[in-house]
């Protein structure tokens, strides 16, 4: 579970990106990142809770998740041009294949589906074939010196 710190939005970044860099999925890196960055964020300001970052292969897309600890609902908001904030969602909607809200009890599952290309890192692979390298979201430093802990799922399915 990473913290409810803003470090932890860098920490999930990490994971995301290094997660897929292990599965073959450079590709998809940079989009998921861009959405991590943003549900975790979500997570740290609106939530205020520690938030746990999922992700799940699939042969043709990469589902993110990101569960915090508040049931209530991002929504798509409309602001103006010259607005600093409230674009997160919008933005994940124009990247994601599909996005939506899974209510949990104790919080919620915001979550996005991603598309990828399937190749051969992808055949055949199961929850025990590809894991990342954990090890270094579990210190309990940031690679920036910023103090904080954090954990993380991932699975191939």
């Amino acid at each position: 579970m990473f913290s409810e710190g803003s470090a932890s939005v860098r920490a999930a970044r990490r994971f995301v990106a290094k997660t897929l860099s292990s599965w073959g999925q450079e590709d998809a890196v940079w989009d998921a990142q861009l959405v991590v960055s943003e549900l975790a964020t979500n997570a740290v300001l609106h939530a205020g809770t520690p938030f746990t970052v999922r992700l799940t292969l699939a042969d043709r897309s990469v589902r993110l998740e990101v569960d915090d600890g508040v049931s209530r609902a991002p929504r798509e908001r409309r602001f103006g041009p010259d607005a600093t904030t409230g674009r997160g969602i919008s933005l994940i909607a124009e990247v994601s294949a599909s996005w939506g809200v899974s209510m949990r009890p104790g919080g919620k599952s915001v979550w996005c589906e991603l598309s990828v290309t399937p190749g051969p890192d992808l055949r055949g692979t199961r929850d025990d074939d590809a894991e990342p390298d954990l090890g270094a979201f579990l210190s309990a430093e940031d690679a920036d010196g910023a103090g904080g802990s954090g954990a993380a799922t991932a699975w191939a399915a």
